[in-house]
């Protein structure tokens, strides 16, 4: 008897120590990086364009007592041209609020405007205007659809909203209200009354049939070929784009270069660092004999942000000249030769040499222009794809000379393949198909 009871209470304490939970102390090791304020500022005015850094220095000014621009810089470019005609633009734009020269407002007419005012003169059912409007307010800039219009409408009005969307390709500018480019060449062509007999037919061959445009010039007879090419050439791609007109916007080079005895020279311009400094009484407070009352906190709260501002906006600067001479020096014969002779480059090569991070690269790049003599360009445009460190552009433009040799039969693209190999140029045989497909969009636009 004594046995079955130990053995049951065994059994429940077995049950007990199965059913109780365990606590138990777990040690892991875990990578986290904590930014510090100071390095979250540095890394958003990083990836500021010029505007835009602009901008935070005119609200860092208003913000920070301690902050404030050099004597012998308020009469420089940058005060001029950013605070004081900021304060004349606030002001000019109160005079128009209080109607004193409500004559001199520029409006600017978007493509919708346009099409909408359109529209209020057509002799359509009501149904169909309503449709009509929601597909112009669904355009974008180049007028083509943002969404599907079958999905903004009951499927039982497919047919009602078919008819909207002719509506609106009538409409002038012809060709918007449609999903890309070659449906807007391809609705201008049947619309328009100029257009040439089997204009629409050609568009539709070179658009979406696989052979070569010379088979193509082939079939249809040379004289009718170009006669309906030479139209094609007369039409806009993206008809919306002549009415979306707004305000300019206005880019601010961060270095000029230029070419000299050989060498390429980068000046560096609109640093703004130069102009910043810490507001003397601010300095004299924090620097008073009690350093520990309230005057002397209050001033070294707005002098240490102040100063951790002006070294963000130095390293901005420090860094993007840096990336910029790095770029340039890559594409040194872009300066003496022009834009084919431009190397391919990729962002990892100008990380890797200067010790940055691609990520750092690809920061600076998005929002810096350079200028040089050909005009000014984007930092990015230096940045050039390519194989076996040919640029696609220079790749095509051996292509188009391969392809020009043979003006009557197009040569096939294996043939094509052999000749770059023999340049020196080894691509597969789809990369030349797609190039030369490119190059033949190139040719219709």
């Amino acid at each position: 008897m004594n046995k079955k009871r130990q053995n049951s209470y065994n059994n429940k304490m077995r049950i007990q120590e199965t059913l109780r939970p365990e606590q138990q102390v777990h040690l892991s090791l875990r990578p986290k990086v904590h930014l510090s304020p100071q390095m979250i500022q540095s890394l958003k005015i990083l990836r500021m364009s010029g505007i835009e850094l602009m901008q935070t220095v005119r609200q860092e000014l208003e913000k920070n007592l301690a902050l404030e621009i050099k004597e012998e810089q308020k009469q420089s470019s940058f005060t001029n041209s950013s605070i004081e005609n900021d304060k004349q633009f606030h002001n000019t734009h109160n005079t128009y609020i209080e109607g004193k020269d409500i004559q001199n407002i520029t409006q600017y007419e978007v493509l919708q405007d346009y099409l909408l005012r359109e529209l209020s003169m057509q002799k359509e059912d009501k149904n169909i205007i309503d449709i009509a409007r929601v597909l112009i307010n669904n355009l974008d800039e180049n007028g083509f659809h943002i969404e599907d219009p079958y999905d903004l409408f009951p499927k039982n009005m497919r047919d009602q909203v078919h008819r909207a969307m002719c509506v609106v390709q009538n409409l002038d500018p012809i060709g918007t209200c449609v999903t890309d480019y070659r449906e807007s060449l391809l609705v201008q062509c049947r619309l328009k009354k100029d257009s040439p007999p089997r204009t629409e037919h050609v568009l539709q061959q070179l658009f979406y049939s696989q052979e070569d445009m010379h088979v193509i010039r082939k079939r249809e007879g040379t004289a009718v070929f170009d006669v309906c090419l030479t139209y094609i050439k007369t039409l806009s791609p993206y008809p919306g784009r002549n009415y979306a007109k707004g305000r300019t916007a206005y880019v601010f080079p961060d270095a000029r270069v230029y070419a000299k005895y050989g060498e390429i020279i980068v000046v560096p311009q609109n640093e703004i660092s130069r102009s910043l400094s810490i507001n003397h009484e601010f300095e004299r407070l924090l620097h008073g004999v009690s350093q520990h009352n309230d005057t002397a906190l209050f001033a070294k709260v707005y002098v240490q942000a102040a100063k951790a501002f002006i070294r963000s906006i130095r390293l901005r600067e420090r860094t993007s000249l840096k990336v910029i001479r790095a770029t340039m020096e890559m594409q040194k014969d872009f300066f003496f030769f022009g834009v084919t002779h431009l190397r391919a480059l990729a962002q990892r090569e100008i990380a890797k040499s200067l010790s940055l991070s691609e990520s750092t690269i690809s920061r600076i790049s998005n929002n810096r222009f350079v200028q040089t003599s050909q005009g000014i360009y984007p930092l990015k445009f230096f940045f050039v794809n390519g194989i076996n460190g040919i640029s696609r552009n220079n790749i095509m433009a051996i292509i188009e000379h391969i392809l020009a040799e043979f003006p009557l039969k197009r040569p096939s693209d294996q043939y094509v393949t052999d000749k770059l190999v023999e340049q020196g140029v080894r691509i597969a045989r789809r990369t030349v198909t797609k190039y030369r497909q490119m190059i033949m969009r190139s040719t219709i636009n």
